[in-house]
């Protein structure tokens, strides 16, 4: 029993990553596609030794789709279940079924994996935001697991797929190296109402980048793509494209894809909000709040390190409003936040 209990903690800590959370999971999912809904389609792999039969298993929540009787998936195999299982981009994915009912939301949705019994095989609850991946929202390439044994519920687990279309019927990265195949990012981009209105792209490889052919579109309610000026960006340079330079700004909620020479692939995205966001070599992978805009030059921050939080008391015990009645139950008002000052000075938290 202690053994187990160890277990459990470190999973729930994230320390036994690589381990399956079902038999039957989500791989990959094509939940906005770009152009028709009827493109959407979600892909399942079977982690398992051994074939399973899916007769009669369900997803539920975004969408409702019924396997029918007789659906076999083989050992290490994947099962595309599409909108519109006649979708020509999907030719090539080997077994494909559906349609299946409704449309997976753009912004975000939860979908379940059921058996025929009605346990819950695997849960997925995606987003466009936080922590998402944000290409997947409307560029073309799809919401990728990076390990098919990894759990589904969590969000370092998903990224997008090295190309428009993604790999349905087939493995989503051939390694880890995969999963950054692109050298050109996007490093900073000004708020929507920021004057001037600014994106910056950066160099992450040692090599230099020719620059030709890839393109910055912008998807929102008037979207418009701006190819990159030809040149060589040299290992850590930036390229700046300015509100002069594409004619315009883009506007809160917009998508920024930056697409790869021939359009195939998506080597970065960011949304645009109201406040300047970019990159940190101390948090990679982040987008974070600069303190002042700096195109052209490296990201300037003003981290406060020191005060934290360290203890919540979130949901506490629910009070009942007449303790002898059988009376309905009322929220507690014992909600509290703990921060803590782990710096070596005093700080004033006015205005915080």
């Amino acid at each position: 029993m202690r053994t187990l209990g160890l277990f459990a903690v470190l999973l729930s800590l994230g320390f036994l990553p690589l381990l399956a959370d079902s038999t039957v999971v989500f791989n990959e999912l094509q939940y906005h596609p770009g152009g028709a809904e009827e493109g959407e389609w979600i892909e399942v792999y079977n982690q398992m030794g051994i074939r399973m039969d899916l007769s009669n298993w369900r997803i539920e929540g975004g969408i409702g789709f019924t396997f029918p009787v007789g659906t076999r998936m083989e050992p290490g195999g994947y099962l595309v279940v599409a909108k519109d299982p006649s979708n020509p981009a999907l030719d090539a994915a080997g077994s494909v079924i559906g349609p299946y009912e409704g449309f997976l939301s753009n912004g975000g949705d939860r979908i379940d994996l059921l058996s025929s019994s009605g346990r819950l095989m695997d849960r997925l609850d995606y987003g466009d935001n936080g922590k998402w991946p944000v290409a997947p929202d409307g560029s073309g390439v799809t919401l990728a697991k990076w390990a098919p044994g990894l759990t589904s519920r969590r969000s370092d687990h998903w990224f997008s797929s090295a190309q428009v279309n993604g790999t349905p019927g087939k493995p989503n990265f051939p390694g880890p190296l995969a999963l950054r195949p692109f050298p050109l990012v996007l490093n900073e981009v000004a708020g929507s109402l920021d004057d001037p209105f600014f994106v910056e792209v950066t160099n992450l490889s040692t090599d230099p980048v020719d620059t030709s052919g890839y393109v910055l579109a912008i998807d929102g309610a008037v979207p418009a793509d701006f190819p990159l000026p030809a040149g060589i960006l040299q290992s850590g340079g930036y390229l700046v494209l300015t509100e002069a330079q594409m004619g315009r700004r883009a506007a809160d909620g917009d998508k920024l894809f930056l697409r790869t020479p021939g359009g195939m692939g998506v080597a970065d995205a960011q949304e645009v909000t109201k406040r300047l966001r970019g990159r940190s070599p101390e948090f990679p992978g982040e987008w974070l709040f600069p303190g002042q805009p700096t195109s052209g030059s490296a990201n300037s921050f003003n981290f406060e390190t020191g005060i934290v939080i360290n203890e919540i008391c979130y949901k506490p015990p629910l009070l009942r409003s007449n303790p002898v009645r059988a009376l309905p139950r009322r929220k507690s008002e014992e909600e509290w936040i703990e921060l803590y000052n782990r710096g070596g000075m005093a700080v004033d938290l006015s205005g915080w």
